[in-house]
């Protein structure tokens, strides 16, 4: 059983280059992920080039917009709880190439970038990706030229990445276990409003 979390990056770059309906919005795309301890690592989103994504806008013109793969649309809305949200613009992912978000609770710019291996099985058409853990995350972070420094021991333990955490105490998961370090991320994430959705998915996990 592994924690399931819907989570917010915020787009940093012009929002109107994407649609010209999302101009002077404040846009997000939503990242899902069973493994919020990787998150400390996460360098970039990657997004399908062929799929169609749909902005969708909550609370009429004055709340955010999110980002999400069209196929997954109703799902995310669901889960994330976006009910009346309402898609303004559509485009394919290829236009998200080279986009920037801003990561949940780090200091990091996160880069857009595009992979095949992105799905519509489940999630929201938008994979976070950490370069250290996973082999497509890896080879996109060579195709990108990600960092790929790996902040987690031998043991298991994260350690944290100084050039992005900026208060004078380090951050509460820093020199824990990777499977500890899920419930205080996921604590993070909601103090932060970056948590969209959570729940737990019981599943066959490779390893």
């Amino acid at each position: 059983t592994s924690p399931s979390v819907y989570v917010r990056y915020k787009l940093t770059s012009p929002a109107g280059a994407l649609d010209s309906a999302l101009a002077g919005r404040e846009v997000y795309t939503i990242i899902w992920t069973t493994t919020p301890w990787t998150l400390p690592a996460s360098l970039a989103v990657a997004f399908h080039p062929d799929f169609e994504y749909v902005a969708l806008a909550t609370d009429g013109s004055a709340g955010p917009v999110y980002i999400v793969a069209a196929e997954l649309a109703s799902q995310v809305i669901a889960a994330c709880k976006l009910e009346g949200a309402t898609e303004i613009a559509r485009f394919k992912g290829a236009k998200l190439e080279h986009t920037t978000f801003h990561h949940p609770f780090l200091e990091r710019s996160i880069l857009g970038v595009l992979g095949d291996y992105v799905t519509v099985d489940t999630g929201t058409g938008a994979v976070h990706t950490a370069h250290s853990h996973g082999a497509e995350d890896f080879y996109t972070g060579q195709k990108y030229g990600l960092n790929l420094t790996c902040r987690v021991d031998s043991a298991g333990r994260i350690h944290m990445d100084e050039s992005a955490w900026t208060l004078a105490s380090p951050p509460p998961y820093n020199g824990i276990t990777v499977w500890k370090a899920n419930p205080i991320i996921i604590a993070m994430l909601t103090e932060r409003g970056a948590l969209l959705g959570s729940g737990d998915l019981e599943h066959s996990y490779p390893h």
